[in-house]
């Protein structure tokens, strides 16, 4: 009861308060007693009186609402975003939107989530940059004495774990790049 006896008070008065400055309006006989200064008084001593329940209210919420839609932009970074169209776009680290060309560059870049449907207007917030290379036409590079295989999709580097997905693409047979490992570091990585 301590704790809460300040709010108990502060109710009190915001009532006292506000049954003196309705009386004043519904009834004319108080008018006369009671001047214009009074019931300005009083209408200022409602609001400060009631400020302590104001306090109380969840005001943060709008604040926190908008915490939540900074880390959404965070998470999709990295992700296959689907519009309601059926197109794709791929989210790169820097939050920037590129035009996904083909179902196998989708399935590349994907996480494990697979494409992530949102609204058009969700993915229009992400800056459009151009359309992102294809798996099918890519640059595929290989660290020199290491076996490590990347694909170079618009000046970044993505890492594939195998050859397999080389081989899915129908480009096993292609020649493909040896660079040194420096080389290949000095490139930005995509995801």
């Amino acid at each position: 009861m301590k704790k809460h006896l300040h709010l108990w008070l502060s109710g009190i008065a915001a009532l006292i308060c506000f049954g003196v400055f309705a009386a004043a309006i519904i009834y004319p006989a108080f008018e006369a007693r009671i001047t214009e200064r009074a019931l300005w008084i009083f209408a200022a001593g409602i609001g400060c009186l009631l400020f302590t329940f104001v306090s109380k209210l969840k005001i943060g919420t709008l604040l926190e609402i908008e915490r939540l839609e900074s880390k959404v932009k965070q998470l999709v970074r990295g992700e296959v975003l689907r519009s309601s169209r059926g197109e794709c776009f791929y989210v790169d680290g820097e939050g920037k939107r590129f035009l996904v060309p083909d179902r196998e560059t989708t399935d590349f870049l994907a996480t494990s989530r697979g494409p992530i449907l949102m609204t058009d207007v969700e993915i229009e917030e992400y800056p459009l940059r151009g359309e992102i290379d294809s798996v099918k036409k890519c640059q595929i590079v290989e660290a020199k004495g290491l076996g490590h295989v990347f694909v170079l999709l618009s000046g970044k580097k993505y890492y594939l774990g195998s050859w397999s997905p080389v081989f899915d693409w129908g480009r096993a047979d292609e020649k493909h790049a040896l660079l040194e490992l420096a080389a290949i570091r000095a490139i930005p990585t995509g995801k």
